[in-house]
């Protein structure tokens, strides 16, 4: 099922229908990125149309933990099973994998909750499905189990590409499952361009290994000034490949031009790219680039290339990165170039239409989307998982959890 457009009138008729809900929304990994920040916007924009928004506390410590505090009514795990005959949830959203997948849909969909509709986001093309040297992992095995019983119109894709690449790796086929592209808040003010430095390349994102992005990028800038050229690059983000960038920019002898930021609160966002000449990058982050007129070049999952599918005004549908094999492929260092060359003119319509293309993506339009997912989802689970499949499951998680197990190509934590 592709994206469906709602017109005025059914959308009033669906917010009339599921007003005042109540949603819980479930989260165990509550550090900065793009499925946390999706999170809080939901949640934000479901809050200020009326309806009233959970999150369980975990115990854990959040780089948003006052935004937690004030957007969302807090329930421990006791509280919900001591209280569950006072609580009443309409939709319950877990942003969650394996065994805590696994307790969402036994315990508080199939135990404490069960008129209850779960429904599910699935945001990247691997983000369930890990592969270890020796054989499919346990993890992903859990997460096929699962996925494939849960009625598909319980769960979203954020793309095409997204959706296809999980039918392939679940061997499954998600009739029913509607796009809905990611939502990103519009409320940035549209920056002045002639304060803008075009030396100034800017990437922001986690340093993972399948955002492999940034070290071609490191040889990309380095070969441009090397070419007579000046550019900078700031990396702003942390994760696990922070030592290697760090060597590796050491051994590159490019320290004078391209720097290391660190971890990037989300409130310094746009302080951070209002001057930047242009940004590389994927997920939300080239979104909300793309939103105040940021030139964009759109980065590609696991590529360990220069290679780019070019700016993202030029891109059609939600993808945000994926691989799409049919696109053609174009030089990052070409495509700096291209755009370095452009005049005043010339630079600020690419600017304006950057705007529009993250328009795309606006919360005010996408929502209505994420309220018609609501009401089409089922609230009946015909879900049996037997207590030796669970207990052995689970054994085999722990068992093959070590990071070594894992090829480092499908890590995607």
């Amino acid at each position: 099922m592709s994206r469906i457009e709602i017109s005025v009138s059914n959308f009033i008729l669906i917010k009339l229908i599921i007003k005042y809900m109540h949603i819980l929304f479930v989260r165990n990994y509550p550090t900065i990125d793009g499925v946390f920040t999706l999170l809080l916007r939901l949640a934000k924009h479901f809050k200020n149309d009326g309806h009233t928004v959970y999150f369980i506390d975990f115990g854990l410590q959040s780089d948003f933990q006052h935004e937690i505090i004030s957007t969302f009514t807090l329930l421990t795990t006791k509280e919900l099973k001591s209280k569950k005959d006072e609580l009443h949830f309409d939709i319950i959203f877990p942003f969650v994998d394996g065994d805590l997948l696994c307790w969402c849909i036994t315990v508080l969909k199939l135990k404490l909750f069960k008129s209850a509709k779960m429904v599910f986001g699935i945001y990247h093309p691997r983000a369930y499905f890990n592969s270890s040297y020796l054989n499919t992992s346990s993890d992903s095995r859990l997460n096929k189990f699962i996925y494939t019983q849960i009625p598909s119109q319980n769960i979203l894709f954020m793309n095409e590409v997204v959706k296809r690449e999980n039918e392939y790796y679940f061997k499954h086929k998600f009739q029913n499952s509607p796009i809905i592209p990611i939502p990103i808040t519009l409320e940035y003010q549209k920056r002045n361009n002639e304060k803008i430095d075009r030396r100034k390349i800017v990437s922001i994102g986690r340093l993972e290994t399948f955002k492999s992005y940034v070290i071609p990028m490191i040889d990309t800038i380095q070969d441009l000034n090397n070419d007579g050229n000046y550019f900078e690059f700031y990396i702003y983000g942390h994760g696990s490949m922070e030592s290697f960038l760090k060597n590796y920019i050491a051994e590159k002898k490019a320290g004078k031009y391209i720097f290391l930021m660190g971890k990037l609160e989300y409130k310094e966002l746009f302080s951070v790219l209002v001057d930047a000449f242009m940004f590389v990058g994927m997920g939300t982050a080239i979104i909300e680039a793309s939103t105040i007129g940021v030139p964009s070049l759109q980065a590609i999952d696991n590529e360990k290339g220069i290679m780019t599918y070019g700016f993202f005004d030029k891109l059609k549908g939600f993808s945000l990165g994926e691989v799409i094999p049919e696109l053609p492929l174009v030089s990052m260092k070409n495509s700096i170039i291209e755009l370095s060359i452009k005049n005043v003119a010339e630079y600020e319509q690419i600017c304006e239409e950057h705007i529009i293309r993250a328009n795309t993506f606006n919360i005010n339009e996408v929502i209505k989307d994420y309220y018609n997912f609501f009401l089409n989802a089922s609230n009946v689970f015909d879900f049996r998982m037997s207590n030796f499949v669970l207990i052995t499951t689970k054994f085999l998680r722990q068992a093959f959890k070590l990071r070594q197990f894992v090829k480092p190509n499908l890590k995607t934590k």
